[in-house]
C-alpha cells in the first residue's frame, strides 16, 4: 500500500496543445501513442492502489518513476489498445527516481531517444501521459532551461503536467524522447521537471536489482493496520508493526513514516527525526513523511527545518489543510506572525474541520495578545476534537484569562487525564479570573484545586494568600505566603505582603526583617523599602527608617510621599538641613503636597522659628484639611507665639479628626493652662496620660495645672511620679517644692529645694524668692 505520489493518485494530464502547437501536439501524440502506457500498482488482494505512466524503451521494457511503483505487491501495464500485461521490477535507480520494468509479452518497439546536448532552450516539447487508462493526453510547451546545478541535470519545461502523469514521456516535435516527466517545480507556475533520456541507458546498465520482499503468508493490509494503531494511539504497537512492514518492504515510505511517527509519540524525537529524514531522502514525493518530519522538527524547536519540510508537504499536497497548519506552527515559532496567519487561513480554507489548524491559529492569537480570539478558536478546536485534552487545557487557560472562570472550570473538569502540572496552572488561571470578577469563594476553590494537583506551585500559594487576606483570614494567608516564599525565596512581592500581615498582627520585628529582605533583594523594590521605613518609623527606629526611605527614593525618586517620609525621619534625627532638602524635593514633585508643608512646619517648630512654622502649618491645613497632624502643628506654632486663643481651636480640630491623638491633648492642655483654664487643662492632660501613660511632658503640664487649681496633693502625687522617672530634671523638683509648699510641708519643700539647688542653682534661687512672696499667709522661707 502507498499514499499519493507527487502528482496524487488520480487525474489527467492537461490537454494544453493550442495555437501554433496544436497540430504538432496531435502529430506527436500519433507518433508515440503506442509507446506510452499506464502503470498500475496492485495490492495483495489484486486491487489497484495507484496509477502512473511509463514509456516503452525497447520491446519488453518500460521506464517509469520509482515513486510510481514503490511498495507495489504486483504491477500491471495497460497499453493504448486496451490490452493489459503483467510486469515486474527489473532495475531501480532511486537517486534519479527511475525504474525499469520487464513485461514478457510486450512486443511494442521502443521510442527513439535524443541526447541532452542536442536540446536547445526555447525548443518546443510535448508531454504525453496515459493516466488511469482513460486515453492519452498531451500538453505542449518549451524547454525553459536545462538545470545543471545538482548532481544530475534536469530539463525544466513549461509543458503542463497533471496528477497521474509521473513516468510519462517528454518528446520533441519528431517524437523523440527527451526525458521522463517526474515532478512539478515549486513554487513556479506550469514549470515541470523531466529526467533526461540519457539516464535510461545508465539505468539499464548500472541500475540495481530490486530487493526481493521476504515471503509472508496471509499478508496483512499494512497501511490499514497502521492506521488502526495510529487511531488507537498504540505507539509501541505501531512501531513494532512498522518494523515488520519494513522487513517485507524495505523501501516502503509508508513504513518508514509510520515508524518515525511512533518514535516521536514515544518521546524519542532524535530517533524519529533520523528515521523520517532517511524516509524523506528516499521518497521525496511522500507527503506523510514530510508532514511527520515537520512535526518532529517543531517538537525539537527547530522551526527553520520545520518550515522547510512543511512547505514541501504543502507543495506535494496543496489542498492538505493539516500541512498548512504545520507551516503556520513553524512560522509562528519563527515569530513571522503575519505569514503564520496566512498559512492557518489557507489551511482552514482547504480543511475547515481540521482541529489542529484551529488550535495553531488559537496559539497565534495568544502570541499576538488576542485573548478573545484565542478562546473562540480553541473552542472550535475542542468542538472538532472533544477528546483532545491539550487543546481543552488551552481553552481553559484562555477563558480564565478572559475572566470566564466558571466556563474555564467546566473545561478543566472535562479533561480526561487531569492531574498534570498544566492543569494546576490552568486552575490557577481560573482562580485569577474569578478573583478579578469578584467571586472570591470560587477563586479560593480554584487555587486549592491547583495546589491539590501541584503542591509545589508557588504562584498558586501566593494567589491563595491574597484571597485569604482579602477575606480577613490573616493567619491562613500568612501560612500561604510563607509556603510561597519557601518555594520561591526570591518572591519579593510575597515578602512585602507577608510583612504587612506581620505588622498588622503586632509582630513588627518580624515584619521589619521581611521588609528588609525584600528591600535588599536582587530585584530591589521601592515598595519593600517604603514598607520597611514605615515599620521602622512606628518603632521609632529613625536611623533605619531614614535609610529605608533613602533607598526607596534611589529606586524610584518620582513619588513625593517618599521624599516627605524621608524628610520626616531626618527631622526626627535632628538633621534639619537634609530634612529641608528632602521636603523641598517633595514640593518640587507636587507643589500641593500638604504633608510636606506639615513636615516643614514641624521642622521650623523644632528650630524655634514659630512664625515660619505657622506659615507652613497654615498651608498644610489648607491643602490637607483632614490631616490631624497639620492642625496640631499649626496650633503648636500659635501656642509658642503666645496666641493660645487661636491655638485651642486648632487643637480641637485635630482631636475631632483623631480623638486618640495624645500629642494634641497635651498641647490643648498646655494652651488651656496659658488661658488660666485649669479645669479644662486637667481634663485634657488626664486624657493624654490615659492614651500615653509614659508621656512625661503631659505629666509635667498636669502637675502645673493641679498647682494652678490649688490641688496641691494631686500636684505632689504627679511630681513624685516624675521624680522617679526624671530625677535629673530641675523642673520636676521645682514643681515638687511648690506642691509641698502648697501643702504646708516645709521639710519636704526644703528637701526639694535642696535637690533643685544641686541641679540648677539659679532656678533654686528664683524658687526661694517665689515661695517667700506667696500671699495669704502661705509664704515660706527656705534656707540659703
Amino acid at each position: 500500500m502507498r499514499t499519493v505520489g507527487c502528482f496524487g493518485r488520480v487525474g489527467w494530464l492537461l490537454l494544453a496543445a493550442a495555437g501554433a502547437h496544436a497540430d504538432q501536439a496531435q502529430d506527436v501524440l500519433a507518433r508515440v501513442r503506442t509507446q506510452v502506457v499506464t502503470v498500475a500498482t496492485l495490492n495483495s488482494r489484486g486491487l489497484v492502489d495507484s496509477e502512473g505512466s511509463g514509456v516503452v524503451v525497447q520491446a519488453g521494457r518500460v521506464v517509469t518513476n520509482c515513486h510510481v511503483v514503490a511498495e507495489a505487491h504486483s504491477l500491471r501495464l495497460t497499453l493504448a489498445d486496451g490490452r493489459q500485461l503483467g510486469a515486474t521490477l527489473l532495475r531501480e535507480d532511486p537517486l534519479r527516481d527511475l525504474c525499469l520494468l520487464a513485461a514478457r509479452d510486450l512486443t511494442v518497439a521502443g521510442v527513439s531517444r535524443r541526447a541532452l546536448a542536442e536540446v536547445g532552450q526555447g525548443e518546443a516539447v510535448f508531454a504525453v501521459g496515459n493516466p488511469l487508462g482513460l486515453g492519452l493526453a498531451v500538453s505542449a510547451g518549451v524547454v525553459s532551461a536545462v538545470d545543471r546545478r545538482g548532481a544530475e541535470p534536469r530539463i525544466i519545461t513549461s509543458a503542463a503536467v497533471s496528477p497521474g502523469s509521473s513516468g510519462g514521456g517528454l518528446f520533441d516535435a519528431a517524437g523523440r524522447l527527451l526525458g521522463i516527466t517526474s515532478s512539478v517545480l515549486e513554487p513556479g507556475q506550469n514549470v515541470s521537471v523531466a529526467i533526461p533520456a540519457e539516464a535510461i541507458g545508465r539505468l539499464e546498465r548500472d541500475g540495481r536489482s530490486p530487493v526481493v520482499p521476504t515471503p509472508v503468508t496471509a499478508e496483512p493490509d499494512w497501511l490499514a493496520v497502521a492506521e488502526e494503531l495510529r487511531l488507537r494511539a498504540d505507539w509501541a504497537g505501531l512501531l513494532a508493526h512498522a518494523e515488520r512492514w519494513q522487513q517485507v518492504y524495505p523501501t516502503s515510505a509508508d513504513a518508514l513514516a509510520a515508524a518515525g511517527l511512533a518514535e516521536g509519540n514515544l518521546g524519542r524525537l532524535p530517533a524519529a527525526r533520523e528515521r523520517l529524514t532517511r524516509g524523506a531522502a528516499a521518497a521525496p514525493w511522500h507527503v506523510s513523511t514530510s508532514g511527520y518530519l515537520a512535526r518532529t522538527h517543531l517538537a525539537l524547536g527547530d522551526y527553520a527545518a520545520a518550515e522547510a519540510e512543511a512547505r514541501r508537504a504543502t507543495r506535494l499536497q496543496p489542498s492538505g489543510g493539516y500541512y498548512w497548519g504545520l507551516l503556520g506552527d513553524a512560522l509562528r515559532g519563527l515569530a513571522r506572525l503575519d505569514e503564520a496567519a496566512s498559512a492557518y487561513a489557507t489551511g482552514l480554507r482547504f480543511s475547515p474541520g481540521q482541529a489542529s489548524v484551529w488550535e495553531g491559529w488559537g496559539d497565534l492569537a495568544v502570541a499576538a495578545g488576542q485573548g478573545d480570539e484565542a478562546a473562540e478558536r480553541y473552542r472550535v478546536a475542542v468542538r472538532l476534537a472533544p477528546a483532545a485534552d491539550g487543546v481543552r487545557r488551552k481553552l481553559a487557560h484562555a477563558l480564565a484569562l478572559r475572566g470566564e472562570g466558571a466556563a474555564a472550570g467546566r473545561e478543566l473538569a472535562a479533561v480526561r487525564d487531569s492531574g498534570k502540572a498544566d492543569d494546576a496552572k490552568a486552575w490557577n488561571n481560573v482562580g485569577t479570573g474569578e478573583e478579578k470578577a469578584g467571586r472570591y469563594r470560587e477563586a479560593e476553590q480554584a487555587y486549592r484545586k491547583a495546589l491539590a494537583i501541584d503542591p509545589e506551585l508557588p504562584e498558586a500559594w501566593h494567589n491563595l494568600g491574597l484571597v485569604l487576606r482579602r477575606s480577613g483570614r490573616d493567619d491562613e494567608a500568612s501560612k500561604a505566603f510563607e509556603k510561597a516564599i519557601e518555594l520561591n525565596p526570591r518572591a519579593t512581592g510575597v515578602m512585602i505582603m507577608l510583612a504587612e500581615l506581620r505588622q498588622r498582627a503586632g509582630r513588627s520585628s518580624d515584619a521589619a526583617e521581611l521588609a528588609a529582605r525584600a528591600c535588599e533583594a536582587p530585584d530591589e523594590q521601592a515598595a519593600a523599602c517604603r514598607l520597611l521605613g514605615s515599620i521602622a518609623s512606628e518603632r521609632r527606629e529613625w536611623e533605619r527608617a531614614e535609610n529605608a526611605y533613602a533607598h526607596a527614593t534611589q529606586l524610584d525618586g518620582t513619588l513625593a510621599d517618599d521624599w516627605v517620609a524621608l524628610g520626616q525621619t531626618r527631622v526626627q534625627r535632628g538633621k534639619a538641613s537634609e530634612a529641608a532638602v528632602a521636603l523641598q524635593r517633595a514640593l518640587a514633585l507636587n507643589p500641593n503636597q500638604g504633608t510636606a508643608y506639615q513636615a516643614l512646619s514641624a521642622l521650623h517648630g523644632r528650630r524655634g522659628d514659630y512664625a515660619k512654622a505657622l506659615e507652613y502649618g497654615e498651608r498644610a491645613t489648607q491643602l490637607e484639611p483632614t490631616d490631624h497632624q497639620a492642625w496640631s502643628n499649626k496650633g503648636y506654632s500659635l501656642l509658642k507665639l503666645q496666641r493660645p486663643g487661636e491655638a485651642v481651636p486648632a487643637f480641637e480640630t485635630a482631636l475631632r479628626l483623631k480623638p486618640d491623638f495624645a500629642n494634641a491633648w497635651i498641647n490643648l492642655g498646655e494652651a488651656k493652662i496659658a488661658q488660666r483654664q485649669m479645669g479644662e487643662a486637667i481634663v485634657a492632660l488626664r486624657k493624654a496620660l490615659e492614651l500615653s501613660p509614659d508621656a512625661n511632658d503631659a505629666r509635667v503640664h498636669l502637675t502645673s495645672a493641679y498647682l494652678g487649681a490649688g490641688q496641691f496633693a494631686l500636684a505632689r502625687e504627679q511630681a513624685t511620679l516624675l521624680a522617679e522617672k526624671l530625677p535629673q530634671v530641675p523642673q520636676v523638683w521645682y514643681l515638687m517644692a511648690l506642691a509641698n509648699a502648697g501643702l504646708g510641708d516645709r521639710q519636704a519643700a526644703i528637701a526639694a529645694h535642696a535637690r533643685l539647688k544641686s541641679l540648677n542653682p539659679a532656678a533654686a534661687s528664683e524658687l526661694r524668692v517665689r515661695l517667700a512672696a506667696l500671699p495669704g499667709g502661705k509664704a515660706m522661707q527656705l534656707p540659703e
